[in-house]
């Protein structure tokens, strides 16, 4: 594994609601023909997401 792609995932800004809409048209674009790198992609994205949303409502609460 690479320790730096943790840091790099807390780097990210926080991502609007169309940014997300647009990565989850093309994840589903991608999902019709997968390769294991696309997989992968998929995969750190969801979780970027899911670390963002989290902080997201963190702070809102």
């Amino acid at each position: 594994m690479h320790p730096s792609r943790g840091d790099w995932v807390w780097k990210q800004p926080q991502l609007s609601g169309g940014a997300f809409a647009m990565v989850l048209c093309t994840t589903k674009r991608l999902q019709t023909e997968f390769t294991p790198l696309q997989e992968w992609l998929v995969f750190e994205l969801r979780k970027i997401f899911m670390l963002s949303f989290d902080g997201l409502l963190s702070v809102t609460r």
